[in-house]
């Protein structure tokens, strides 16, 4: 899928209504736990005009409130009104007809407009993938004309099957210049697609099955990007079906720091399949639905008012050249990539199998760990895994679905369960100073400002309050041992935060687990509930697995403010209670001062030891 201009075309109006975009995409897998998915379809709804111009207003109202905001530099208030926007505007493309509505296209393009410019174009990064290249050339091969005796040598199997598919594959002269073309570079491309078929064509299908889609069109993905889920093109298009930001946004494909949805096979298989299903309700035609899945519904539009004939090969002239020559080229690729045995073409190697389970992850973890758990190594979880963009799952979720390989689920389960819990807290606390900037903050972690931005909500701002907690996102997946000193730091800096009363306690942090209370962790650590609401700001009693609480053991469960702080990183082949006998103090304490729950240690952790 080529850049939409969003002002250039209407793009999306009416093919929203029944997509059912705002839901999750993701999809059942193989085997083992896979998470849930709402299946449901919109109904369209029956609009008045008053209805229509309501809405109209309320989303001019958004898109000022949008402008103020970002003017006032508010960024809290410029997404969450981007947000609501957002929302608006797929709610009203639901209604019949409203793609020939010029109020409702200009508000689109100024909000799409705007979303693009706050959140940056997707075009600044380098294109990957060789499907651009070989369309580039091939499309001019076929402009220049290709050597007659070329088309003219070609012989296309009589027992071809494709005579019936649902969507037409008309044989024509042009069709034939683009499968001359693909047959004399056979070696370059289309072996390689036969192995990548193997792998993701049985995903595909199972899911246009689902969906309503004509399996044919699974051969669109070859034309689109190789079947390469890491393909990006110039413009910004990612993944194997080829998504703009904003239509994935608005296909429900999410885009931040940590994922890039547009590169799961799955979800952006749904996505295409629903995209391309709503297409097809727009013009009626699948040959339509195609080019305008290239260029846009606007271009689309535009060709039909010009050729007067609803139908692709009519129309052609008025096309951009890319897409004059895309559903040629989708042609061509599906009559060869359907029977390659009768062209004597064969995939060099065996495709992998793309097989696995599902297991939940309710930490931000490298997957390097993550992969030693699954039994696996690094290259094939990040192969499972394509829309992960920073080797580790990501931070501030409840949990996280990932697959691994197909089998290992119980294993996994077992060894994940096993993990330290101080490597599960892979996510640090910060808390602001007075005079200390998100740059210094930034700088002193080794994470990007962005990262930081990102974990903590913050879009563009870059202001920061004393006191304010930011949940720092660890940039560290080799070397995970390196957490330890890491957080005494932040504990460390808690401590001067709020000086004096913790002069007279000790700071520490408890991570709620399943199950735990507040009355529970206030037992625990000797204190009132009400100390713990007020330590760390609930409003409630209410805790949520993996948050975070403030805990002020009292002087009881204190050394003396006499005794000598000594910070020990543990060796190979150390016991808790050698190092307490090294020291002097008991086990127990090595215990309470380092808020471990059993005897356990790592090498490379840092113990705190207070010595008289």
């Amino acid at each position: 899928m080529r850049r939409r201009s969003f002002w250039g075309s209407l793009l999306l109006f009416f093919l929203l209504c029944r997509s059912g975009f705002a839901q999750s995409l993701s999809s059942a897998p193989a085997t083992g736990f896979a998470p849930s998915e709402d299946t449901s379809r919109t109904v369209t709804p029956v609009w008045t005009e008053k209805e229509i111009q309501l809405r109209l207003a309320h989303l001019h109202r958004l898109y000022a409130n949008v402008l103020t905001y970002r003017a006032a530099g508010n960024t809290e208030q410029v997404e969450l009104f981007l947000e609501q926007a957002m929302e608006a505007l797929r709610d009203l493309a639901r209604a019949p007809g409203i793609e020939n509505d010029r109020r409702f296209g200009e508000v689109y393009r100024a909000i799409m407009a705007e979303y693009e410019d706050y959140y940056g174009p997707d075009s600044l990064a380098e294109q990957q993938g060789d499907i651009y290249a070989l369309r580039d050339a091939l499309f001019e091969a076929v402009e220049e004309n290709l050597p007659a005796d070329w088309v003219e040598a070609l012989q296309l199997p009589e027992q071809a099957i494709w005579q019936h598919a649902r969507v037409p594959i008309e044989v024509n002269w042009q069709v034939k210049q683009h499968i001359a073309y693909l047959l004399r570079t056979a070696s370059r491309h289309l072996e390689h697609w036969l192995v990548r078929m193997q792998t993701y064509f049985p995903m595909i299908e199972r899911i246009f099955a689902e969906e309503g889609v004509p399996d044919e069109l699974k051969y669109l993905a070859l034309i689109e990007s190789g079947l390469n889920v890491h393909a990006r093109s110039r413009a910004g298009a990612v993944g194997m079906w080829q998504f703009m930001r904003g239509t994935g946004l608005l296909y429900g494909l999410q885009v931040d720091h940590w994922v890039d949805e547009r590169r799961d096979p799955e979800k952006a298989t749904r996505a295409a399949a629903r995209h391309l299903k709503d297409l097809y309700e727009m013009f009626g035609d699948w040959h339509l639905a195609i080019a305008a899945y290239n260029s846009g519904a606007g271009n689309v539009q535009r060709a039909l008012q010009r050729g007067g004939i609803r139908n692709f090969w009519a129309i052609q002239p008025f096309l951009p050249r890319e897409t004059r020559n895309y559903v040629p080229a989708y042609i061509a690729a599906a009559i060869l990539c359907s029977q390659p045995e009768l062209f004597g073409l064969r995939p060099a190697e065996r495709g992998p199998v793309f097989q696995y389970d599902w297991v939940q992850v309710d930490a931000s973890l490298p997957l390097s760990v993550l992969a030693q758990c699954a039994r696996t190594d690094l290259e094939t979880l990040r192969w499972l895994n394509p829309e992960l963009l920073r080797d580790r799952t990501p931070p501030g979720r409840r949990t996280y679905a990932l697959r691994i390989p197909s089998g290992q689920a119980q294993a996994f389960q077992e060894a994940y369960a096993a993990l330290p819990e101080e490597l599960k807290q892979s996510t640090l606390v910060h808390v602001v100073q007075r005079g200390e900037t998100i740059g210094r903050v930034a700088r002193r972690y080794g994470v990007t400002i962005r990262a930081i931005q990102e974990a903590n909500g913050l879009g563009k701002s870059l202001r920061l309050q004393p006191g304010q907690t930011l949940l720092i996102p660890s940039n560290t997946p080799e070397n995970p041992f390196r957490l330890a000193s890491l957080e005494e730091e932040t504990e460390e800096s808690a401590q001067r935060a709020l000086a004096p009363e913790a002069a007279d306690s000790e700071i520490r942090y408890h991570v709620v687990r399943r199950g735990e209370t507040l009355s529970g962790i206030a037992r625990r650590y000797g204190v009132s509930v009400e100390q713990l609401r007020q330590w760390n700001g609930l409003a409630s009693s209410q805790l949520r697995t993996g948050q975070r609480l403030i805990v002020r053991a009292g002087n009881e469960a204190n050394p003396s403010r006499a005794s000598e702080l000594v910070r020990y990183r543990v060796q190979r082949g150390d016991t808790l209670s050698e190092i307490a006998r090294r020291y002097g103090v008991s086990v127990e304490q090595l215990r309470r001062w380092n808020g471990l729950r059993s005897n356990q240690i790592r090498v490379g952790q840092v113990l705190r030891i207070y010595r008289s």
